[in-house]
């Protein structure tokens, strides 16, 4: 796996690209960290992950609390049919904040 991440004008941007597994995570944890905690806006796009595990899944839900105690947004956007699975039958459709791609995301920053 392979994390892009730019600066955007008002936002961070963030891009896993594969699979977040247990071997990737780690990886993953570490693009994330350092911004959540300073409450910098993040949008992780999932348009090229092509799968999640819960080791994964565990990284998003830390991610998001971390940013939610640092008053940052934290957004996700752009999954394919097999990761929104993931988030549906996990649950966490339905207390993160997701877009179906990222230019609804950027619309709902900039509200």
């Amino acid at each position: 796996m392979e994390v892009n991440k730019q600066d955007r004008e008002n936002y961070l941007y963030i891009q896993p690209i594969g699979k977040i597994d247990t071997l990737s995570a780690p990886s993953f944890e570490a693009a994330l960290g350092e911004y959540v905690k300073k409450g910098i806006t993040c949008v992780v796009d999932f348009s090229d992950t092509s799968y999640i595990t819960s080791a994964g899944l565990r990284v998003v839900m830390v991610a998001a609390k971390k940013s939610a105690s640092a008053q940052g947004q934290f957004i996700l956007c752009g999954m394919n049919t097999v990761v929104q699975n993931v988030f549906d039958i996990s649950g966490f459709n339905k207390i993160l904040t997701i877009y179906p791609d990222l230019t609804t995301a950027e619309l709902a920053i900039n509200k």
